[in-house]
Formats: C-alpha cells, structure tokens, sequence
C-alpha cells in the first residue's frame, strides 16, 4: 500500500490562489496505477488529479445523500 504523507497545512496559494492543506492518502498499489493513470490522461499531476478525483466524489455524496433523505 502506498502512503501519501500528511504535512502542515500550508499556506502557499495553488493556481487560482486560494489556501491549500495537505491530507494524508492510502491507497493501494492498483488504485494509484489507476490514478497515476488519469493523471497522464489528463494531462495532470498526481495531485491535481487526486483532487479534482476528491471534489467528485464530494459532490456525488452530497447528491446521493440528498436522494436518501
């Protein structure tokens, strides 16, 4: 399993200049393959594709919960 190490929370801006923190992720050795790959895919970086991965499935709970209610 492959650990992405949790840090302070930064304060450096990312592209669009908002507060940034890091967040520690486990996954396995498959799931980062595959999100390596849709980070190539997309022409991204690793993070960048983690995060953009994290803000679906936020918005994907929110709808699923919201139909559960």
């Amino acid at each position: 399993m492959h650990t992405v190490k949790a840090i302070q929370p930064t304060h450096a801006g990312n592209s669009c200049g908002k507060k940034v923190s890091q967040v520690l992720v486990k996954m396995t050795p498959a799931e980062r393959a595959e999100l390596e790959s849709i980070a190539e895919l997309e022409q991204r970086s690793l993070s960048g594709a983690t995060r953009i991965m994290i803000q679906r499935g936020i918005s994907q709970y929110k709808t699923e919960s919201l139909i559960a209610d």
